[in-house]
């Protein structure tokens, strides 16, 4: 098996494990806690799923890009450089996920208004805060992972597009919801809260599902 094929099949998954499990936990179930704890309507709860979804992708293309980048320079990785490429990565998936939310979740935003619910709040940004900084974990293991394998970016984009795959499905499902949801009343909410954290939280513990279930796309290439 060449070194491109392994790292492919071995891609850095969520350790079975506190610290590999806190943080996919935290990050699923920030949007929940909206609902339980806070009183959150349908509404903040989907737009607050979408920027989590977002976000999610916004890493793996920022971690994309700074390993390139990394790659092309050929210099060794230190602390400090690190630091500051990890800087970076949280910025741009940030900014990626701001982006995103404000141009597809302007349908969730209208079905908050239409409830006459606050869309924007405190809890909303802690909500976000938490997401954020539950993803610096598991960025970062991929960010070193790719870099001390030196895998090249067509094994990242055939390891990554299925992930990617899933949580864009995680997206359209979203979007379905947003037209239904609010028939569902109060119980309603908190059940499809709890069965929309439920199976996105098992798409992130189990990515190896959603690679086998998304659409094949080019091997990468041999090399010998």
């Amino acid at each position: 098996m060449t070194t491109n094929e392994s790292a492919l099949a071995s891609a850095p998954r969520p350790r079975m494990d506190v610290a590999g499990v806190a943080p996919v936990l935290v990050r699923n179930f920030a949007p929940l806690a909206g609902v339980l704890v806070f009183g959150w309507s349908i509404g903040p709860f989907l737009l607050m799923s979408v920027f989590n979804v977002a976000f999610a992708i916004g890493c793996i293309g920022a971690v994309g890009v700074t390993v390139s980048q990394r790659q092309m320079s050929a210099a060794p990785v230190r602390a400090f450089g690190m630091l500051a490429d990890v800087l970076r990565m949280l910025c741009t998936a940030t900014l990626a996920a701001v982006l995103f939310s404000a141009l597809f979740g302007w349908v969730v935003a209208i079905l908050a208004l239409g409830e006459n619910a606050q869309v924007f709040d405190r809890a909303l940004l802690w909500s976000a805060l938490a997401t954020i900084a539950s993803c610096v974990p598991g960025m970062l293991a991929r960010y070193r992972h790719d870099v001390a394998l030196g895998i090249d970016e067509e094994t990242r984009k055939a390891r990554d597009q299925p992930v990617v795959f899933g949580l864009l499905s995680s997206g359209g499902f979203i979007f379905i919801l947003s037209g239904y949801a609010a028939q569902f009343g109060n119980h309603g909410l908190a059940a499809l809260a709890v069965l929309v954290t439920a199976l996105f939280t098992f798409r992130d513990l189990r990515p190896d599902f959603m690679r086998a279930a998304a659409p094949r796309g080019r091997t990468p290439t041999r090399r010998r």
